[in-house]
């Protein structure tokens, strides 16, 4: 079962409550997810303003390497589809993806 990711920390929903997450195009089960609270939002919003300030002081270039690295990453996942049928159902990611991340990362 997937996780909330808050902190850094793949945690559950406060309710411990999950909801299906079927592949539309057979409608077979494929995971399920925490369904959030209003606790479980707030968490997240807290926990992102104080990642906030860390961040605001932090030096241009090396919040740029952070964020290469992050790129860097995603596009290795693109090639690493997270269930079985994800390329055939939904063509791959490059079909969806509007703008291309080292465009993005590298100011163009």
């Amino acid at each position: 079962m997937a996780k909330l990711l808050v902190a850094s920390e793949s945690i559950d929903s406060e309710s411990k409550e999950t909801t299906p997450v079927r592949n539309p195009a057979t409608g077979e089960l494929v995971d399920s997810v925490p369904k959030g609270t209003v606790a479980d939002i707030r968490r997240a919003i807290d926990v992102a303003a104080n990642a906030l300030k860390k961040w605001s002081i932090m030096a241009p270039s090396k919040r740029g390497s952070i964020l290469l690295q992050a790129g860097h990453l995603i596009l290795q996942q693109e090639k690493e589809p997270s269930w079985p049928g994800f390329a055939q159902t939904f063509g791959g990611l490059r079909r969806y993806r509007a703008v291309e991340l080292p465009s993005i990362t590298h100011g163009q």
